[in-house]
């Protein structure tokens, strides 16, 4: 965590209940925000600019280089080979960190504002930039970054998050949703007054946290994301301000400035061990009759899923995989049920990763066929296992091939290389090559390829 004044500190979270100091490391200046890439974290360091910290060694972690911008560094991106540094009044930096004994600043681009933060998508960086708010600047060349679209915040911008097509902004008291399918030509998608003055958010999955300030973390469900919802909130804290959130597991981390890390549980299960069933709390909470679902899970096959939508009655069977299942009877507040079977020594009922999509509808009609292709950022990211990536298919449908590279452009997996339906498709990455090995920690970028179509996002694996 960067812990302003005091620098650097690593906190062992293997016991969530009891987090544990496992190292320090002090700084020149406030330690404004890091990023981890590999063996490596990378600090803005206020006016001391960009350090690297090599971090192999957790509980020792050391300096290995330092690279000195215009400005002042409070926001820190890494996009492959590069670090991407929000400078405050200097605007955005780009340091090539193919080395990171020696990072080199190669190309910079002044904004109109006050860069506070940064987040990467594909070709592109959005900084919440202060009071003229959003700012996207054009990095297909780091040495020659330049500003090509840009969206005026109904406050200052602080913080922002990226999820799929949509830019999620803390900006005044609150939350600026802000279409980003087009980087030139940003459109306003609406705002959500959230308590204190929100100072960073994350989304994780179906959900953004916000750092509150003064007014400790929200939970906002963004399933619809022009119609968001506040779920709960927690200032449980004490005096002082939360100032920055992440999320590990089921357990949301809060920095907090006067008594330091808060851990708080986001269990959203019930977990019955005599009968070896688990069961969620409810998905949604939103208006609507939900007619239909589907299911996917990374799993043994010892486990089997059932849905419901009508609170806890009419559970139906569903099978992994994608398909649609419908409902007799729709309803409003899905859940989902797991019943874990035991079949022999060494195969215990595992699942390492669940996703669930529903469609709602005032009648029960056949949603609407995307009119283009489009891929979006893969979910989770940054990711430590199995990661999921969807995109659209448009009638009549087509070809259409999903590939990985590594940063030097190297093959390391093909994912879709089949013809495709009109529709909404996922395709799942368990973090293996070719070969079936677990490949490393690093930056990877996965390419959607279709007729007279292709798009590039990238991901970041940790481990």
């Amino acid at each position: 965590m960067a812990e302003y004044a005091a620098g650097l500190r690593v906190i062992d979270i293997s016991n969530p209940a009891n987090p544990v100091s496992a190292a320090s490391f002090d700084l020149p200046d406030d330690s404004r925000a890091v990023v981890t890439a590999g063996n490596h974290a990378y600090v803005a360091n206020d006016s001391e600019g960009l350090r690297v910290i090599d971090i192999t060694d957790p509980t020792s972690p050391a300096l290995v280089g330092t690279c000195d911008p215009p400005g002042a560094a409070w926001g820190v991106a890494v996009d492959g080979d590069h670090a991407y540094v929000a400078g405050r009044f200097q605007g955005l930096h780009a340091i090539d960190i193919g080395d990171p004994t020696n990072p080199i600043l190669v190309g910079s681009c002044d904004t109109p504002g006050i860069a506070e933060d940064v987040a990467i998508a594909g070709d592109h960086a959005f900084v919440a930039d202060g009071g003229p708010g959003l700012q996207v600047i054009d990095i297909t060349d780091p040495t020659d970054p330049s500003i090509v679209g840009s969206h005026d915040t109904a406050g200052n911008a602080h913080g922002l998050a990226l999820a799929g097509d949509v830019a999620y902004v803390a900006s005044g008291n609150g939350i600026e949703i802000v279409d980003i399918r087009n980087p030139t030509s940003l459109s306003y998608e609406g705002y959500f007054d959230v308590p204190g003055t929100p100072v960073d958010i994350i989304v994780w999955g179906d959900y953004a946290l916000v750092a509150g300030y003064q007014t400790g973390v929200h939970v906002l469900d963004i399933s619809d994301p022009t119609d968001l919802v506040l779920v709960d909130s927690f200032d449980g804290m004490g005096g002082g301000y939360a100032v920055d959130v992440a999320m590990a597991g089921d357990h949301l981390y809060v920095a907090h400035t006067s008594s330091g890390i808060h851990v708080i549980d986001v269990f959203q299960r019930d977990v019955n061990t005599t009968a070896n069933v688990v069961q969620s709390l409810d998905i949604t909470q939103r208006d609507g009759e939900i007619f239909r679902a589907r299911l996917s899970a990374v799993q043994t096959d010892s486990i089997a899923w059932e849905l419901c939508v009508r609170a806890d009655t009419m559970w139906v069977s569903v099978t992994p995989g994608g398909e649609w299942h419908e409902f007799d009877a729709p309803g409003p507040t899905l859940r989902w049920r797991s019943t874990h079977v035991y079949t022999g020594s060494g195969v215990n009922p595992t699942c390492s990763s669940l996703s669930i999509e529903w469609e709602t509808a005032t009648g029960i009609d056949e949603p609407e066929l995307p009119s283009a292709y489009a891929l979006h950022q893969c979910a989770p990211n940054p990711l430590a296992g199995n990661t999921r990536i969807r995109y659209e298919v448009p009638a009549p449908g087509g070809h259409v091939s999903l590939e990985l590279f590594d940063v030097t452009g190297r093959l390391v997996r093909s994912l879709v290389d089949a013809p495709k339906a009109p529709g909404s498709h996922v395709a799942e990455w368990d973090g293996r090559n070719r070969a079936g090995v677990q490949v490393g920690a690093g930056v990877y970028f996965y390419v959607l390829g279709a007729p007279g179509f292709s798009a590039r996002h990238s991901m970041t694996r940790l481990k």
